[in-house]
Formats: C-alpha cells, structure tokens, sequence
C-alpha cells in the first residue's frame, strides 16, 4: 500500500515586492540581495488577504485536482506559523469555507519544515486506516511577522499557500520520512513577543518582538549540516543513491543554502529544482509551491524518484523519498 498526493494546489498573491522596491526601503541593493540569496522578487498578500484565504485558493485547487468532493476530507492538517488568529485553529476556518463536514482538523507550528511534518502525519493516519483523504495544507502570510526595518532578513520572506490531498493508492506514493528537532537551537529563529513568556505590552511592541528575529549565518549552518543529514539518512535506509534520484526539491530558504548542499554532499545542480529567484522564501508552503509548478510544467513523470529536505525554526528538520505517481 502506498500512500499518494492525488492533488496539488498553490497560491501566490498578485503584488510583488522586487529588490528594486526594497531598495526604497532599506540599505541594500538588488545585486547584494540577488548574489547573497538568489532572490529577485517575492508575492506580498493584499491587507484583505489572509492566511486562510490563500489557502483556501490553494485548497481548492488540490481538491479538483484529486476529482474529490470537499466533503470526501476526513482530516485537515494546516501548517502555518502566522494563523488568522491565536484561537481558533486556522484549520476550521477552512474547512467552513469549504465546507468540509464530520473531518478532524488541527494547526501544526513547525514553519518551513510544515510541508513535510504535514505529509508524514497524513501518511501515519492514512496507513492506520484512520481516515482516506486528508488534505495538508502550509500557508503564511509571513509579511505580517517580517521586520522591514532588518536589512538581513526582509530580503528573504515572501506570502504564499500550498496543498495536497492524500489518499491510499498501490505501488507508488511516499516510500518514506525522517523527522529531527534541534531543542537547543530553538533561539535561532524566533519571534520573541506575543506567547506567555512575554505577552504583549508597550515594551514589546515598541522593541519591535512582535517579528521574527533570524540569527542568519547559524541558521546557514544547520541548514546545510542538517539537511544534508536529513537527505542521507533516508538515502541510506531506503538503499538509495543520489544517482538513483530524477528530483531533489528543496525548501527555497537561500540559494546559498541550496549550493552548499549540493557542494557538500556532492548533488548534481541539474538535479535541484530551485525557483526562490521568483517567491523568495514562502515558509512551510515553499516545497509545495515548487512541487505543483514542476508538474505543471511536465518535469515530474511518473514513477520519478524525487527527495524532500528541508529546515525551520524549532529547530526543525525533515526529508521525505517519493515515488510521483500522478
């Protein structure tokens, strides 16, 4: 029994926040920002634009995909780390909108590794038999916990949503996924504001933790090491060789990243599917993204072998090894 993605979906919103326009904003340049992360613009959701709207645009178009009807979802898993609110889970926000009924649903807090957690609870509850379709969605409207005032990290994030639906198929679907959490560099990536450590004041407001706060060069670190350990680990469980893969997708957190796993562990570039250059870093949804624009544009086949990897704040990590069966 294999456990599939029978639909794909994603949305970026209409306006786009070039390096052009940000070099209006801070101390930087389109060349900085192009050679240190390989961005060149990124989507920005409108002001009545909102986490759950982008997913639904997405959602809705797995859904057809996967010739379902809504009501079909036994279970909603949303990956976000900017829900419309702190209470309710975002996840019933859409199925309402959908109108999905009798499905579980829940949020999930793991950021750009959201795409595969997401995947990897679908697949344990779809081969339990506790449920048949499940649909995953990571959207984030991460301009609203984006620091414009932060020439480092204003480069990189951009908005977007990404779906699937998942069911049990035969033969082919996802062969496997490693998980990690790194506990004790939870700091990396943070928003320091707004929990119960230090909930919302005039202080936190006016120091600006209310945005996420990126310890870049750290973070460039662990993502290439862990990533890599990620990638190879599941390589060597399943008796897989980097030869073996047709496709490596990434999250698209830095093309620098994305070159120094390639370097590290001797990956071919041709064999990297990479398109941050037009949506910069769009969080958990990134993979997704990249995913449904590689099927549309016909390079992924059926029964290509194609390896997700990716990092995000937590720390968390994850790869997973699919066999595309659409």
């Amino acid at each position: 029994m294999g456990i599939t993605l029978q639909g794909l979906g994603y949305y970026v919103p209409q306006d786009v926040l070039s390096n052009f326009d940000l070099e209006k904003i801070v101390d930087t340049s389109d060349e900085w920002i192009t050679t240190r992360t390989g961005i060149k613009e990124r989507r920005i959701a409108s002001e009545n634009e909102y986490t759950s709207t982008m997913a639904i645009k997405a959602a809705e178009k797995a859904i057809k995909m996967a010739e379902i009807s809504p009501q079909k979802i036994d279970l909603i898993i949303f990956c976000t780390i900017t829900p419309d609110y702190p209470i309710p889970c975002t996840a019933g926000i859409l199925a309402k909108e959908l109108g999905i009924k009798n499905a579980g649903g829940m949020d999930i807090n793991t950021a750009c590794s959201g795409f595969i957690y997401g995947i990897s609870i679908a697949d344990t509850f779809l081969k339990a038999r506790k449920a048949n379709y499940v649909l995953v969605v990571c959207s984030d409207k991460l301009s609203i916990i984006t620091d414009y005032q932060d020439r480092s990290s204003c480069i990189l994030f951009g908005d977007g949503a990404g779906a699937v639906v998942m069911t049990r198929t035969e033969g082919f679907g996802l062969i496997d996924f490693k998980l990690g959490l790194l506990g004790d560099e939870y700091d990396k990536i943070i928003i320091p504001a707004g929990g119960s450590r230090n909930p919302p004041s005039e202080k936190t407001v006016k120091e600006r933790m209310h945005f996420m706060k990126l310890q870049g060069r750290e973070v460039f670190k662990l993502a290439v090491k862990y990533m890599g350990i990620a990638l190879k680990e599941i390589l060597e469980k399943n008796e897989i060789t980097i030869d073996m893969l047709d496709w490596i997708v990434p999250h698209q957190a830095n093309r620098r990243i994305t070159e120094g796993l390639c370097e590290h562990f001797k990956i071919p570039k041709e064999k990297v599917y990479d398109n941050i250059e037009f949506v910069g870093n769009t969080s958990g949804g990134s993979i997704n993204i990249a995913l449904d624009e590689m099927f549309e544009k016909k390079l992924l086949k059926k029964n290509h072998l194609v390896a997700l990897v990716s990092l995000g704040a937590g720390i968390t990590y994850g790869s997973a090894l699919l066999s595309w069966g659409i």
